[in-house]
């Protein structure tokens, strides 16, 4: 305290007990560390959930890939998950329809071009037989069958050079 000319007239000294003090930083701490915990336990359960959500319909779509390269085409991805899971998923699906649109028509042209080929094939196995039981001493026979012959193994060429030139497309 001082007086009226500036002198010092005394000293008041006021005090409060620290444990209160010290007692409510505590609290405050133990409150943070509490909703941090909570906070922490929430993002971990959080990001689990978020985890199965893609990789569940990721092992689906792994697994049916696995049985489709195993030859079981008729198998489809039931598509789940985020958008772009799915949207994977559809395109797969499409991918394996498509292969097996490729394959019903590469087994077509196989069955097609099989019968094309056994035809001039059994007319020139019909054809040798002829001349190996009647023509033997008919020359006349002989070069009809033969001229016959000649054509359907140029028709055999043709059908032949025809399919190189289509494998090589």
């Amino acid at each position: 305290l001082q007086g009226e000319h500036g002198e010092m007239l005394g000293l008041v000294q006021l005090s409060t007990a620290m444990m209160p003090i010290y007692s409510e930083i505590l609290e405050t701490w133990i409150s943070f560390s509490a909703i941090g915990l909570v906070m922490l336990l929430m993002s971990i359960l959080a990001s689990v959930i978020v985890a199965r959500q893609i990789a569940v319909p990721v092992k689906n779509l792994t697994t049916t890939s696995e049985q489709i390269a195993a030859g079981r085409l008729d198998e489809r991805v039931s598509p789940a998950g985020p958008n772009e899971i799915r949207r994977l998923g559809l395109a797969f699906n499409r991918m394996t329809e498509r292969v097996q649109e490729m394959i019903a028509q590469q087994r077509e042209f196989v069955d097609n071009a099989a019968h094309e080929l056994r035809s001039p094939l059994t007319s020139l196995s019909l054809r040798i037989e002829m001349l190996q039981t009647r023509a033997k001493n008919n020359a006349e026979l002989t070069e009809h069958y033969l001229g016959q012959m000649e054509n359907e193994v140029g028709y055999l060429q043709r059908m032949v050079d025809h399919l190189l030139a289509l494998a090589t497309v």
